[in-house]
């Protein structure tokens, strides 16, 4: 027969059970005839003395009912991982606090077609390589490594330096789009102030007509375009 175990009043026992997780099926205890057994919570009786570990805590079984026993107390396991679902739980919330105030996240999900999000990258990418800079030096001053810094810093530069000029190109090609409705719109009525100011002086309407014909001829020739084109991003 087991050594008994001390017995146990009420408010002990109340006490013992209040540290028994909520998802333990069954706890142990020593029933009267001095035998340890594991019992659902409603099936111990005033007899029953539960069982404890060495550091006082109760004794539980966190499996169904028919597995092997696996008793676990309030000491170990549980509480390890209780502590780790907290700071997983923390950490998800603080994650989505700070995704709420990213400016640039916040830019590419309100106006993911304006020109802000480039200079919202641009700024990001900035700072990242402003914040390497940094830490290399401190390095530097600790006498530690650089080279794995530096290299990243060179990343995170060529990085900052190809989005801005693709986006410096995208401007030059907005700009020089001979082809576009406005520009094509702009460029009609220069012609047809040009046409007034050249009667005006009294030209007379045939010679006007042949300038102009001469003009369209010349703008309609292949490298016209790609020559107006260059001449506008040299004067940028």
């Amino acid at each position: 027969m087991a050594n008994r175990l001390p017995k146990q009043t009420a408010d002990e026992k109340d006490a013992l059970l209040a540290k028994v997780p909520a998802a333990a099926k069954r706890v142990q205890v020593q029933t009267r005839d001095g035998k340890r057994r594991y019992k659902f919570r409603d099936q111990i009786v005033d007899s029953d003395i539960l069982a404890t570990d060495g550091n006082g805590g109760p004794v539980y079984m966190m499996g169904m009912p028919g597995r092997p026993p696996a008793a676990r107390s309030v000491s170990t396991l549980p509480t390890a991982t209780n502590s780790a679902s907290a700071e997983a739980i923390a950490k998800v919330r603080n994650k989505s606090v700070l995704m709420g105030s990213d400016h640039l996240l916040k830019i590419v999900k309100d106006r993911p077609d304006d020109t802000s999000v480039v200079y919202a990258l641009l700024a990001a990418l900035g700072e990242e390589t402003a914040s390497l800079k940094f830490e290399r030096e401190e390095a530097e001053r600790l006498g530690e490594s650089t080279a794995s810094l530096s290299v990243k810093r060179v990343h995170a530069l060529t990085a900052l330096a190809n989005t801005w000029l693709k986006h410096k190109d995208q401007l030059l090609v907005k700009e020089v789009d001979l082809k576009s409705l406005s520009f094509q719109a702009v460029a009609r009525f220069m012609m047809e102030t040009f046409k007034e100011a050249m009667l005006d002086t009294g030209m007379r309407v045939e010679m006007v007509e042949s300038v102009f014909a001469k003009a369209s001829m010349a703008m309609a020739k292949p490298d016209w375009e790609s020559e107006a084109k260059a001449r506008m991003k040299h004067s940028a």
